[in-house]
């Protein structure tokens, strides 16, 4: 397994942040982004799916060296799967 990438200092900012906010704030939020998305009407459902997209792919970049390939391949079908569902939306 490849050895873990230094993080850039921009991330590891935000991460700092998100580890003082209580789990679950950030798993409410998280559930908030995903079931706003899936029924709110047109462009807001959207980039409230492509915001969820953006951070699942935001933290699949970070963990990109940690994860063996199979959990970075279905990371990349969630994204993929949002951005679907976005652009379904906008249909």
């Amino acid at each position: 397994m490849p050895t873990p990438q230094p993080i850039d200092p921009r991330s590891a900012a935000i991460l700092s942040r998100l580890a003082r906010v209580p789990r679950l704030v950030l798993v409410l939020a998280v559930l908030g982004l995903a079931l706003g998305g899936l029924f709110a009407p047109g462009i807001i459902g959207a980039l409230l799916l492509l915001v969820m997209a953006a951070l699942v792919g935001w933290l699949a970049w970070l963990g990109r060296g940690l994860h063996p390939t199979s959990s970075v391949a279905l990371r990349g079908i969630v994204v993929l799967a949002f951005v679907w569902l976005a652009i379904s939306k906008l249909v």
